[in-house]
């Protein structure tokens, strides 16, 4: 069974912010509904050649809520602000697990873009 890549392309590799990542919508437009049954899953993916080794938390946390709750919730009813409360309410878990998470701003990307020449 071939592979649905949804953003294929020089963007892939660029940082989401939570907000992009709750946007997803896992089933890709134009997709017939009959191969919907099809799609099994999802992943969201941290390419660490690109992130120092003490970053990889602080990249994958919260965003990993983010994919986790889009890949496995109905979309009907989807809240951003919702999903924003429930995020914070999980900081204490995250840092009694010692985790270094990033605290995104809702209006900007966790880390700025650099411009490559």
């Amino acid at each position: 069974m071939p592979v649905i890549q949804k953003d294929a392309g020089a963007k892939w590799m660029t940082a989401t912010d939570l907000a992009k990542v709750y946007a997803l919508d896992p089933i890709p437009a134009g997709l017939d509904p009959k191969l919907v049954k099809h799609i099994l899953g999802g992943e969201g993916c941290l390419w660490t050649e690109h992130i120092p080794q003490d970053k990889s938390e602080f990249m994958a946390f919260p965003r990993l809520t983010g994919i986790a709750e889009v890949l496995w919730s109905p979309a009907e009813g989807k809240n951003f602000d919702e999903f924003y409360a429930r995020v914070k309410a999980q900081y204490p878990r995250l840092d009694r697990m010692g985790l270094k998470y990033g605290r995104p701003w809702r209006s900007r990307p966790l880390l700025p873009r650099v411009a490559r020449s």
